[in-house]
């Protein structure tokens, strides 16, 4: 606990933009640990007062394919509330009860034990302030390593090399053993390996709370809004996006921190492909607390929707079933990577013009359109071509010249090749400037889904380098239309 002790107390006395109040909203039902560090806690859950303040430590955890095997449920509601035996439950709830217990912190919110399980509607008005929650929470206890509650906070590694090895001297006279380990360089370097690592809702858990420990296979790591920390002491610096989402002003600085955050948790896995926006719903308010003059549009940004459309999956996606529209990153089930990134901006020139956005949250108590959506539409203005798609391969045909850019589809089931009768359009989203000359230019590809409202979905993305004279003068004699994209 030395370690831990010695972050914390520098975190809380040193770090500006750490600073929360010693006294934070708690939520509407903790864990309340009572007792002397001597004797073992007494475990009750407690409702506590509307707009009631205290210090409380959140657990981010694997619910494993179990889950836990003691749950709050409207059964065990009343019995709870006066009692639970700490022996019952799983190993890392009771690691988190100690860790609290000598953190000097009176409670714990875990999930499992905080919202009842089998009452929807309780499950309707928890989740959205799940987002305040962890960020309000005095410390967050991550259990990175294990797979399930069972499992524990502590480990110790197996690693071959952390056992030591034996050593000869030049000599061979003498013989010491000496011990190494693999070099931990950013906070993601243990991300392959540790089990909630790879969790998508525990991502939104980690960048919302404003410290948090990991306890990993090797050490236990700590991450805050200013520094990242290891056992070991080889980790050093900032480490965090958190930071850099606070101190981002301008527009194109903020949009890299949203598209750096998207790439990192479309590598995370989701049970449900229906969450892929609920599980990112905490941030995205957040963000937007930091700028509210932009609008959240079903994963991107109005104010930088000319750099949040030119997403393209690493691979082409399976089709999911509806979760978001064409145009959003998060209609498909793969990990995206954006084109334009800091290096590039300043050469980039946007092609394009919002007119206006509509969505429909999946339910009707939620306050805007951050979490689940039932439909969403974006109007924009902007130059449009047919085009033909060369299939199988990259190359798109555009007027009479034949152009050798390379299009890429967003989804498996999108393959029949177009032709004039079904052609393929290209919608152009912004170009690439470089000593006063187009280097790049991009486009999104859409299908046409009704004519008369001129209404497209997004099949992919199509970029092109140094656009001969002739396709030139074809892009200068076309008009900007109104199009939605659904």
């Amino acid at each position: 606990m030395s370690d831990i002790s010695q972050w914390l107390d520098t975190c809380t006395k040193q770090h500006p933009k750490c600073h929360i109040a010693d006294k934070t909203p708690l939520p509407s039902r903790v864990l309340e640990i009572d007792g002397s560090p001597d004797h073992p806690p007494k475990l009750r859950l407690y409702r506590t007062a509307p707009n009631e303040m205290g210090r409380y430590i959140c657990l981010s955890y694997c619910w494993g394919a179990e889950g836990s095997p003691v749950q709050l449920k409207k059964a065990t509601l009343s019995r709870f509330q006066q009692h639970i035996e700490r022996k019952t439950l799983p190993l890392t709830f009771q690691h988190a009860i100690h860790v609290t217990r000598q953190l000097g912190v009176k409670y714990l919110w875990i999930d499992s034990l905080c919202i009842v399980q089998d009452d929807s509607e309780d499950w309707r008005e928890q989740c959205p302030r799940m987002a305040e929650i962890y960020h309000n929470a005095y410390i967050t206890l991550a259990a990175s390593a294990a797979p399930n509650p069972q499992a524990g906070l502590y480990f110790t590694s197996d690693d071959e090399w952390d056992r030591g090895r034996e050593v000869l001297s030049t000599s061979g006279r003498h013989a010491f053993r000496t011990f190494a380990r693999t070099p931990m360089t950013d906070m993601n370097s243990t991300g392959d390996c540790e089990p909630l690592f790879k969790r998508a809702w525990a991502y939104q858990e980690r960048m919302l709370s404003p410290r948090i420990l990991y306890f990993t296979r090797r050490e236990i790591l700590w991450e805050c809004n200013e520094q990242a920390a290891c056992q070991c002491l080889h980790l050093r610096g900032k480490g965090s996006l958190k930071v850099t989402l606070a101190e981002s002003t301008d527009a194109r600085d903020f949009s890299f921190r949203w598209t750096d955050i998207v790439t990192e948790y479309t590598r995370r896995e989701l049970s449900h492909t229906t969450d892929k926006l609920p599980a990112l719903a905490g941030i995205a308010r957040r963000m937007h607390s930091l700028r509210a003059n932009d609008t959240y549009i079903a994963g991107l940004w109005r104010n930088t929707l000319y750099l949040d459309l030119l997403w393209c999956g690493k691979r082409e996606s399976e089709l999911a079933t509806w979760q978001a529209p064409s145009w959003s990153w998060a209609s498909i089930k793969r990990e995206v990577n954006f084109l334009i990134n800091e290096q590039k901006v300043h050469g980039f020139r946007s092609m394009l013009s919002y007119v206006t956005q509509h969505c429909t949250p999946l339910h009707p108590t939620d306050e805007g359109c951050f979490g689940g959506l039932q439909s969403a539409s974006l109007t924009v203005k902007g130059k449009l071509k047919s085009a033909i798609w060369n299939y199988p391969g990259h190359s798109l045909t555009i007027g009479k010249a034949h152009r050798h850019g390379s299009f890429f589809k967003d989804t498996y089931y999108w393959s029949e090749p177009t032709t004039k009768e079904s052609p393929l359009y290209i919608l152009h989203v912004g170009d690439m400037f470089s000593g006063g000359h187009r280097t790049e230019s991009y486009y999104l590809g859409l299908r046409q889904v009704d004519a008369r409202l001129q209404t497209y979905e997004r099949v992919g993305l199509f970029y092109e380098r140094e656009r001969p004279s002739s396709l030139e003068r074809l892009w200068q004699t076309i008009e900007a239309t109104t199009i939605t994209l659904v």
